[in-house]
């Protein structure tokens, strides 16, 4: 892991995982991600989440509904197959995918809205939430974002992430240059604001 492009990050041998948090509102990628590490470091959960990957619940949800999804996911192409209609917004765009600032026009339109965790990290979250109509299922989907269930304040309906049961084994894994999701030791847990949702999507 190369963390010389964190130009602001301190002395991290040195610092509090609380200190580090600080970062999470740097507008480098690299400062504001170890920022948000930090912040997942220290939630504690406060109620069982669902053992199961963000994209099942999904795959649940977007039968026949409109789905945008803020990000490419590795899914999209399951999801597009059973969708209404799917439409993807991308910085970095992929053969099929929308620019990232048609968000005005398409977020509006989603009965399903799954935005990628790295909007904490570019700090976007706030501007796509803000475009979100009040029938839409919101989720926060991806391995950036901490555990928590402050989310459901802000227009969140369930927040998809990751637990490590062997955080070295995963660093030896992204040292040696291989791809997170093809890691081991990853639990995949969801947190839902109505926890009624689980019972179909279990």
């Amino acid at each position: 892991l190369n963390f010389s492009a964190a130009k602001e990050a301190p002395g991290l041998d040195e610092s509090s995982a609380l200190a580090v948090t600080s970062l999470a509102h740097s507008s480098q990628v690299m400062s504001a991600s170890l920022g948000i590490a930090a912040i997942s470091s220290l939630v504690e959960l406060r109620s069982d989440p669902l053992r199961t990957k963000g994209e099942e619940i999904i795959l649940k949800l977007a039968p026949r509904k409109k789905v945008v999804m803020i990000g490419h996911f590795r899914s999209a192409e399951r999801i597009r197959g059973i969708a209404g209609r799917l439409d993807i917004l991308e910085l970095e765009q992929q053969e099929g995918d929308l620019p990232a600032d048609r968000a005005p026009i398409v977020v509006p339109e989603a009965d399903v809205l799954v935005i990628t965790s790295s909007t904490l990290v570019n700090h976007t979250l706030e501007d796509i939430l803000r475009y979100k109509s009040d029938k839409a299922f919101a989720m926060l989907l991806g391995p950036s974002a901490p555990p928590s269930e402050i989310y459901f304040d802000h227009g969140i309906d369930a927040v998809c992430t990751s637990l490590f049961s062997s955080p070295g084994r995963m660093i030896s894994h992204l040292k040696g240059g291989k791809r997170f999701h093809d890691g081991q030791g990853i639990e995949y847990i969801a947190l839902g604001k109505d926890r009624r949702m689980f019972y179909t999507c279990a």
